[in-house]
């Protein structure tokens, strides 16, 4: 796949990834929680609904020491992997 390639997502990809992202609360959980580490990653997820902008990051998301929100919001953001047909490296 290159790297500026358009990847279309079906009706059920888009189904699977708004359930989690519901779970985890995406709308109305804060942006940024105080979480870092000595490795892994930021994953930052957007989105607009009903004309307002929402950014919600974290720290590495893992099922490892996470909260119930952060694990749905994990699983969302492996799906985009998914969707995208990237292959992720490492845990989080």
């Amino acid at each position: 796949m290159k790297e500026d390639e358009t990847v279309p997502a079906t009706r059920d990809q888009l189904d699977r990834f708004f359930t989690p992202l519901e779970q985890a609360h995406f709308w109305t959980t804060p942006p940024e929680l105080q979480q870092t580490g000595l490795d892994g990653a930021e994953w930052i997820m957007e989105g607009v609904k009903d004309g307002k902008y929402r950014a919600v990051v974290r720290w590495c998301p893992d099922v490892e020491r996470k909260s119930a929100e952060e694990i749905p919001f994990a699983d969302a953001g492996r799906l985009l992997f998914e969707i995208a047909r990237h292959k992720r490296v490492g845990g989080c």
